[in-house]
This record gives C-alpha cells, structure tokens and sequence, in this order.
C-alpha cells in the first residue's frame, strides 16, 4: 500500500513538472488583470478573501522580467498593497515572484493567470485573476 502511493506521487509529480507549450508572446501578460485571492490558511486569522487587481509590466525592454502592482478593493476604491518583481520561467508558463521568506508562483495559460502564495508554513494565498479588457 504505501508503495503504490509512493508511485501515485512520484507519478503525480512528474506530470506537474512537465514542461508546458507556449502560450504566445509574453507581451500578452502586460496589462491589467481582475479577479479573487482566496485565504487558504487557518493560521492567520486577519487573512480575508480579497477582490484585487494586478497591473503588470514588463520591467525592461527585451526582458523575461515584470512587475506586479497589487491593489485590493475596498468599498469600491482601489488600495495599493505592494509592487511583485517577478521573472517568467518560459518551461512552465508561470511567473516566479520571491516576497520575503515566501515566493509567488502564477501559471500562466494565455487567458487567465492561476496563483499561489507560498510562505515557510505552505500555501497561505490561492490567486485566480483574468485578463481586463481594455
């Protein structure tokens, strides 16, 4: 029994980290990007679900680099919580953003971006957000 699970895993593993066909140009993440970040931790009771905003650049010309500016919406208003440096690791359509102890990982499938925070104590933040239309 625990060695079939074992291989559950090991198969379960491989497949997330195989690597993932391109999701067109990375301009296509510029721009601003609407949606939720869920609090999945029992551990900090001041966490809330959010409605947020993230405005992506790119953070110099002919680089696989952006920037995140993160807003929440509070009573209607936008609250700036902080700028994300992040790189965009092309193997895996996502974008890799270290904050503190934790990192920020966002898959990418062209449409939609699919985030997680990760801090020392595991996921704390799941994050689903789609492309704004201009």
């Amino acid at each position: 029994m625990k060695y079939n699970l074992l291989v559950l895993c090991l198969v379960a593993s491989a497949a997330v980290a195989k690597p993932t066909a391109s999701n067109g140009p990375t301009q296509q993440l510029e721009g601003e990007w609407r949606g939720r970040s869920l609090c999945v931790t029992t551990k900090r009771p001041a966490c809330t679900d959010e409605t947020v905003v993230y405005r992506i650049k790119r953070h110099a010309p002919g680089t696989e680099a952006f920037d995140i500016a993160a807003f929440k919406i509070v009573d209607g208003e936008e609250q700036f919580m902080g700028d994300l440096a992040c790189n965009f690791e092309a193997t895996r359509q996502q974008l890799l953003c270290p904050m503190g102890a934790g990192e920020w990982r966002f898959r990418w499938d062209g449409r939609q971006l699919v985030g997680v925070l990760h801090d020392p104590d595991g996921p704390f933040r799941v994050i689903h957000v789609d492309k704004a239309r201009p």
